[in-house]
């Protein structure tokens, strides 16, 4: 435990995302987790991913329907313009 207000602060942050990864469903899991352990470059699985992280967040704030319609669209998204984002990530690494 940290003993200035920064420290602390960085505590909850922590504790906070130590509960949140405790919230993947199974489902969630099986979808992400692949027999080679090769994690490919998916639209489903970025959005499923990103669900699994923002999720919480979002639906404290915005409610359940518009956390799962946020992640329906950005599921969309990343299908119509998945060959820019698979040129980003070859090139930058």
């Amino acid at each position: 435990m940290s003993e200035t207000f920064k420290g602390v602060w960085m505590d909850y942050i922590g504790a906070s995302l130590s509960d949140l990864a405790k919230q993947f469903t199974i489902e969630a899991i099986e979808d992400i987790i692949h027999s080679t352990n090769v994690f490919p470059l998916d639209p489903k699985i970025l959005a499923i991913s990103s669900k699994a992280i923002f999720g919480s967040f979002i639906s404290a704030h915005f409610g359940a329907d518009v956390m799962r319609n946020a992640f329906e669209l950005i599921e969309v998204k990343l299908w119509e313009d998945f060959s820019r984002l698979k040129t980003v990530c070859s090139t930058s690494s």
